[in-house]
């Protein structure tokens, strides 16, 4: 269950893609050499329909990922690590719209939560300005242009996501 200290990435994982139930306790002895913890058989049972649908899984799976790479930072500061072209505050009000709390912690929040607010940063990062294919239309007749042009255009964002974070940190 989220908040509580068993609660990690791999169980919300788990829990995006179905049920998991523990069969039975392994002792460490039954293992050559003997480990320093027992094991557990456990049995997933796999949604056919999952109880919840993002938008986009690749920034769902950011999300959580980013959510619980820094397990003792807020929300906020987690994700703004893990989404270097978004400002903190655009973070800040998508959790705030989401109904958070600005000082929840990832570890907090369940898969649906995860999803509800993974929706709300694809929003952000699917806008125009942020979009390749506004930025960059593709000229099929010259790829290595178009590859490069994508890079430096990325790079631009990046170093602008950079520079907004910075003036935040001046402002606080």
């Amino acid at each position: 269950l989220p908040g509580t200290p068993n609660y990690g990435s791999v169980t919300a994982y788990l829990n995006y893609f179905g049920t998991c139930k523990k069969l039975m306790k392994v002792p460490a002895g039954k293992f050559l050499p003997p480990p320093k913890v027992d094991s557990a058989v456990v049995r997933i049972d796999l949604y056919r329909d999952r109880p919840c649908k993002p938008a986009d899984e690749k920034i769902f799976f950011r999300t959580m990922r980013a959510a619980f790479e820094q397990r003792r930072k807020t929300l906020p500061n987690a994700l703004s690590a893990g989404f270097g072209e978004i400002s903190k505050a655009e973070i800040t009000d998508a959790i705030l719209s989401c109904g958070f709390d600005a000082n929840i912690r990832g570890e907090r929040l369940s898969v649906s939560e995860f999803c509800a607010l993974s929706d709300k940063l694809s929003e952000l990062i699917k806008r125009p300005e942020l979009d390749y294919e506004v930025l960059c239309p593709i000229d099929k007749n010259r790829p290595e242009l178009d590859k490069y042009i994508r890079e430096q255009v990325h790079i631009q964002i990046k170093y602008d996501g950079y520079i907004a974070k910075q003036n935040e940190q001046i402002e606080q």
